[in-house]
């Protein structure tokens, strides 16, 4: 019989330092794993060594990493029911195994193989997190293994279990945002495409029949020339009429500027700071690039940032000034937005008053986009507006 493998440190300390640096090295689970399945197989003189992680729903181990004579993680072994075979035993019952006769233990499936390959030692601990089972780790060996080898990898079972948890809540995070940016990019897709319906509909349908109604007043007026009241009225209407026909175009415009679909972005900015400014009464200063090659969904998405930073200024700013920049490079768009008001706290952001800048973010996020606040007391506000022409080219 061989002699049973002792580990040299007693106290695993070389053994459990690298296992801790590979929990920490990052690069995704399978990754993470297959680090601590290749030091589990050095310091412990395996034949290989493996981990398996547990799908709840499904009750099955997933094999996960494999490192030594064995690195494929496709094979028969690659999905474990709990309570099959040696590894869904532990699993099932919570409990390390070792055994220094392989050949002969009921548990282990393929007894012609442990012969031929010369297997004499088997090695599984469950890894559990707060009392739930999230995966198994085992190790075969050619030579006799002491519970040494158990002890070694109950020394660093908890945190393996801790990275595999903690590495599922971090993958379950991230799906679930990318589902949440999903729904926020479409809930944007349908909002634009209601107000470009209600603008058509107010121009349209409300439009036309107030120009209708202008028609006929205008018909009475002509027909009423000799009295003064009627024509005093009708021309109070018809004047009426007019003030309503402007603001509902002003309000069709404003829910979709026809520009924007038309002309593009930068015309759509360029016309906006024109309109708005003149009425609200303040200097612009605008350096836009009117032939950005910018995709309708960001060109939305820039449109409305800017639209909201706008409002925001003539609300609370008390500024006198404001000035745009848009312009493109190989990979982004860029939006800056100053004025020379009161200045905005950036902690502002993070109130119930700042959540309009949450909602540009939210508006931002389905391409990457980033929005950055710099303001200063009584110097006035940055507002900053990067677009990725590519997702992921950040």
């Amino acid at each position: 019989m061989s002699p049973q493998l002792e580990l040299p440190d007693p106290h695993y300390s070389a053994f459990v330092a690298e296992i801790s640096i590979a929990l920490i090295s990052g690069g995704g689970l399978e990754v993470i794993l297959g680090h601590c399945a290749d030091i589990l197989c050095r310091h412990l003189s395996a034949a290989f060594a493996r981990i398996w992680t547990l799908n709840k729903p499904e009750q099955v181990l997933e094999l996960q990493a494999s490192a030594g004579m064995y690195t494929n993680k496709n094979g028969r072994y690659s999905r474990i029911a709990v309570g099959q075979y040696e590894i869904g035993r532990i699993a099932k019952e919570r409990q390390p195994d070792l055994t220094n006769a392989v050949i002969d233990h009921p548990h282990i499936h393929d007894h012609e193989w442990a012969r031929r390959e010369g297997m004499v030692a088997f090695a599984g601990y469950p890894l559990i997190v707060d009392g739930r089972v999230v995966g198994v780790m085992g190790v075969f060996a050619r030579h006799v293994l002491s519970n040494t080898a158990l002890e070694a990898m109950g020394a660093v079972a908890n945190a393996i279990a801790l990275a595999i948890d903690r590495q599922r809540a971090e993958d379950a995070l991230r799906q679930r945002e990318a589902q949440l940016a999903q729904l926020a990019e479409r809930m944007a897709t349908v909002r634009e495409e209601e107000r470009a319906k209600l603008a058509r509909e107010i121009h349209d349908e409300l439009g036309a029949e107030l120009s209708l109604l202008k028609i006929d007043v205008t018909s009475v007026q002509r027909r009423t020339e000799g009295n003064k009241q009627v024509q005093d009225k009708t021309k109070s209407i018809l004047k009426q009429l007019d003030d309503a026909i402007l603001t509902i175009q002003q309000i069709a415009t404003d829910l979709r500027p026809p520009l924007l679909d038309t002309f593009g972005l930068g015309a759509a900015i360029d016309w906006y700071m024109d309109t708005n400014c003149e009425r609200a009464g303040f200097d612009c200063e605008k350096d836009i690039d009117m032939e950005l090659d910018v995709d309708a969904p960001r060109a939305t998405a820039i449109f409305r940032v800017f639209q909201e930073a706008f409002t925001n200024i003539i609300r609370h700013a008390r500024a006198t000034k404001i000035m745009v920049q848009l312009k493109q490079d190989q990979a982004t768009f860029t939006l800056v937005i100053k004025d020379n008001g009161v200045g905005i706290r950036e902690g502002q952001t993070l109130t119930p008053n700042g959540l309009g800048f949450v909602c540009m973010r939210e508006r931002l996020r389905p391409f990457e986009g980033t929005l950055t606040l710099v303001g200063r007391p009584q110097q006035g506000t940055t507002v900053t507006v990067m677009v990725p022409k590519r997702v992921g080219s950040q």
